[in-house]
């Protein structure tokens, strides 16, 4: 591979991840030109080129998925309530899934490991210099598509500026994505990739330990109850394939099977029955900060059309008039239902909640089975524990449907099965 075309391959992972930073720098239509732009270059390239690649070869077979979902969402076009919506969104979604199969197709697991762990790094080193810039400027940063006096409500700014409130503690922090939630969950990513690739390669320890540091601080400081959870959820997993791995017999991997589904079901049920602690204790209301109103409102529109839905919408519009003033949050319209499933709901309906689920699920069997698959290293765990950050995101938030989330699924999805790969690697 060429060093332009890894320039480039680094270029989009960190456009995908800090597509907000480009929406808040450039506007909307500006991000949306520079999606379609890279989308037809990508394109460009893997036909120039097919021969020459050396990346993951697709069949139609690991493609359904991913085709399904699309498809739906495209035709979605005939009875939507919405059209413009469905087909504005559905263009800049669709990029990013080709832009991801592109990069997969173009660069080997290894190189893919390296680039999100080089792109998230970017972000958290990014996130904390203009977090500091701005600090220190006392001067909160407004997007570029806002253009007015300084506002009263900290949730209009990009940055807010308060990053030396506290070491530990003092406002949330948004970095360079304008989003807290988001950012906790690049920075959850950047410390399993991190963590990961520091234990496989034992190389250049001195900057992926501070950069694992800076993650950890930015997770706390961006202080994101559901990445507090998916953080030790992840661990946790981690321990469970670790010893699933050490299992031989068919009898000893039933067994492990029936004991961690129980015990899976045991905590399930104490966080359910504890939720309110759990909330009081993660210092968030038990309305999960205004995100039942939320869940109300689109319930009650989604079911108006239950089957298949009103029509694509991720995210939804705000100037649109079928969702300007639908939901407002702090002055603003809201951009999505902060929950994945519900939002699929709304726009595919039922069609559209099986069809996200058989995506999710595939992609979950094949890092499964990579994960726990003999003579894989601990590196091959992290397809695993990015599907379900991704699950556990999407409880509370609609990225893991849209934009890098969105990709990321469907690069993983669509990968060859470990089977596969290690009889090919034996020959």
């Amino acid at each position: 591979m060429t060093i332009a075309l890894r320039g480039y391959c680094l270029f989009l992972t960190f456009s995908a991840f800090a597509y907000p930073f480009w929406f808040n720098l450039i506007g909307v239509v500006g991000a949306m030109a520079l999606s379609i732009a890279t989308t037809v270059i990508s394109v460009a390239i893997g036909i120039a080129g097919r021969r020459k690649l050396h990346g993951d070869r697709w069949t139609v077979a690991r493609l359904t998925p991913v085709l399904l979902y699309l498809g739906a969402a495209a035709v979605s076009l005939v009875w939507s309530d919405w059209p413009l919506t469905t087909l504005l969104t559905l263009i800049v979604q669709a990029s990013f899934v080709v832009q991801a199969l592109f990069l997969a197709r173009v660069n080997t697991d290894e190189e893919l490991l390296r680039l999100v762990e080089i792109a998230t790094t970017a972000v958290v080193v990014l996130s904390v210099a203009i977090e500091s810039a701005i600090a220190i400027v006392g001067t909160p940063l407004l997007p570029v598509f806002i253009d007015g006096p300084v506002v009263d409500d900290p949730h209009i700014y990009w940055v807010r500026g308060n990053l030396f409130e506290g070491f530990l503690t003092g406002g949330r922090i948004q970095g360079i994505v304008g989003n807290s939630n988001l950012l906790a969950t690049i920075c959850v990513v950047a410390l399993v990739v991190l963590t990961f690739r520091l234990l496989t390669t034992r190389q250049m320890i001195a900057p992926r330990s501070v950069a694992i540091l800076l993650a950890l601080w930015l997770l706390i400081r961006a202080s994101s109850a559901a990445m507090f959870l998916a953080a030790l959820v992840l661990a946790a997993l981690t321990l469970v394939v670790l010893l699933r791995r050490r299992l031989v017999t068919p009898q000893e991997r039933r067994r492990f099977a029936i004991l961690t589904t129980g015990a899976t079901a045991v905590v399930i049920a104490v966080l359910l029955l504890g939720r309110d602690l759990l909330f009081s204790s993660l210092g968030r209301s038990d309305s999960l900060t205004g995100r039942t109103e939320i869940w109300e409102a689109v319930w009650e529109r989604a079911v108006g059309s239950p089957l298949i839905g009103h029509g694509y919408a991720s995210p939804w519009i705000p100037w649109d008039p079928a969702f300007s003033g639908w939901i407002i949050d702090h002055e603003l319209t809201v951009f999505y239902a902060h929950n994945m499933w519900l939002d699929v709901f709304l726009q595919l309906g039922i069609l559209g909640v099986v069809l996200i689920a058989l995506l999710y699920g595939t992609a979950l069997i094949r890092s499964w089975r990579l994960a726990v698959a003999p003579g894989t290293t601990l590196s091959a765990l992290i397809p695993l524990l990015l599907v379900v950050l991704l699950l556990i995101q999407g409880l509370t938030e609609s990225v893991p449907i849209m934009y890098w989330g969105l990709g990321m699924v469907c690069a993983i999805a669509t990968r060859k099965t470990p089977a596969r790969t290690l009889t090919r690697e034996g020959r």
